[in-house]
């Protein structure tokens, strides 16, 4: 049996946004989602774009790039590191609380729970 975090808690919303498919995002207007900004929140990835509607992972499991220093496996805080990359958060970053259930050095991927 292989270990699969895929599907578990996912909740997806559609938001109007100028954002690409694998974009990490954050609120940016009632109903409308921006890519995340440098050192900012972010609160989704998304997962599918028609037009201007798109369709954001909220809740669940997610890989998603890193950059800088590897985050460490259970509760850490997060921020955006541009690029659709997270990174550890520091001093004058924002703090996002996730689960972080796998660290790929290799591929430099982090496996979290939004």
């Amino acid at each position: 049996m292989a270990i699969s975090f895929s599907g578990i808690g996912d909740i997806t919303a559609t938001f109007y946004g100028n954002v690409e498919k694998g974009d990490i995002v954050r609120i940016s207007s009632a109903r409308t989602v921006s890519k995340a900004v440098q050192g900012g929140e972010f609160f989704g990835v998304c997962k599918a774009k028609r037009n201007d509607i798109c369709a954001v992972m909220l809740r669940g499991f997610v890989t998603v790039g890193y950059s800088g220093a590897a985050p460490s496996i259970g509760n850490v805080k997060l921020a955006f590191a541009g690029e659709n990359k997270v990174k550890v958060s520091g001093t004058d970053d924002a703090e996002v609380d996730v689960l972080v259930v796998d660290v790929d050095t290799t591929e430099k991927t982090v496996t979290i729970l939004l």
